[in-house]
């Protein structure tokens, strides 16, 4: 556990909450350790385009020889999107496998990685057409030319791009026509995982409220403590990560 992400959330440090989690969405449900959550997935106009679908089962905690505390979640993410949505065919089924841990001294760990306290937690601001402004957009109002802009990866409070930002201007031809609709891709992603970050945080928060009113940003250390509150705590875990990936793909192409 020697790796360290530079600027993620704060910590939840002793936590065993028995309240019933608050769905993410009015299609949610839940068997035993297994939680499938429906949420609607929008176009950049912010046009409902079909579901987003996420399935993930959360493993019972093991303890370590060291005294750490591990728990896996396995995630299956799969779409049911309209037919005459343009991006349809680029949207795959994936499947992530993340471990948290938390070791005898209190620290918090996501696969491997240590968290460190981080206690502001900004909201973003409106979402811009093509796009967020902050992580992922484009301009392609232009007959000849698009204008995109990501950053390269982002905190797990969505406060900091992290490493670098790119912004470039490409022409419409054959050549770049690909790439662009790659990036609208991205940009599409990004924008759906913002505001499934800040829903699963609004329902994390009423999920505690009996104990305190805290922001999503301390919620994964619920995920090792474990409780009731366990799924909306990995459902904002999981929007960050959707996020991360699309702006790292967004920023690999330009």
């Amino acid at each position: 556990m020697k790796k360290s992400l530079s600027r993620v959330l704060s910590l939840l440090l002793v936590v065993c909450i028995v309240l019933a989690a608050v769905p993410v969405s009015a299609a949610a449900s839940s068997n035993g350790n297994t939680h499938v959550v429906y949420k609607d997935y929008t176009d950049l106009d912010g046009n409902i385009v079909g579901k987003q679908k996420k399935e993930f089962t959360i493993g019972s905690p093991v303890i370590d020889s060291n005294g750490t505390k591990h728990t896996t979640v396995n995630e299956t993410i799969s779409y049911e999107l309209n037919d005459n949505f343009d991006l349809k065919d680029k949207f795959t089924t994936t499947t992530r496998t993340t471990i948290f841990s938390q070791d005898a001294q209190g620290n918090n760990y996501i696969n491997n990685e240590i968290v460190k306290p981080l206690e502001v937690n900004d909201q973003v601001s409106p979402l811009d057409t093509g796009g967020h402004w902050k992580y992922t957009s484009y301009d392609c109002d232009s007959p000849t030319q698009c204008y995109l802009y990501t950053g390269s990866a982002v905190s797990f409070d969505l406060k900091d791009v992290t490493n670098a930002y790119k912004a470039k201007y490409v022409l419409k031809n054959t050549t770049n026509n690909p790439m662009i609709s790659d990036f609208k891709l991205y940009a599409t992603q990004a924008n759906n995982a913002v505001g499934a970050y800040y829903t699963a945080g609004t329902a994390y928060a009423l999920a505690i409220a009996g104990i305190a009113a805290l922001p999503f940003a301390g919620a994964i250390g619920v995920i090792v403590a474990g409780g009731g509150a366990i799924a909306s705590a990995y459902q904002g875990y999981s929007a960050w990560k959707d996020l991360n990936d699309a702006m790292a793909n967004a920023y690999s192409i330009l």
